[in-house]
């Protein structure tokens, strides 16, 4: 979790925005309720083609293209197989030919 989500986290609830049972964010013990929800609200908010999943690809690839570790980035991720974690790292097209353009220098 960054530090801004949690700062954000923590707003919330010092705003009395929590559940019942004292959480700001319910807590669920089927896991596909979290991805419904998500994929919900962001069509509620307009936002076209995300899913929850779409932010593990996402986190995967920002920290790779900035020079994270694979190793960390399996952490993260919570993947024993690396080829798994690869499958979730994405280059964006800049990130690429910033990388080719180092053999000029």
């Amino acid at each position: 979790m960054t530090e801004e989500l949690y700062a954000l986290l923590e707003d919330l609830a010092s705003r009395g925005a929590r559940s019942a049972d004292g959480l700001v964010l319910p807590v669920y013990k089927d896991p596909h309720s979290v991805s419904q929800l998500f994929t919900k609200l962001a069509k509620r908010l307009g936002i076209k083609d995300v899913t929850f999943h779409t932010c593990r690809h996402d986190v995967a690839s920002t920290l790779t293209m900035n020079g994270v570790l694979q190793r960390t980035l399996m952490e993260i991720l919570g993947h024993k197989d690396p080829r798994m974690t690869v499958r979730y790292q994405h280059l964006a097209p800049g990130h690429l030919r910033e990388a080719m353009g180092k053999l000029s220098r």
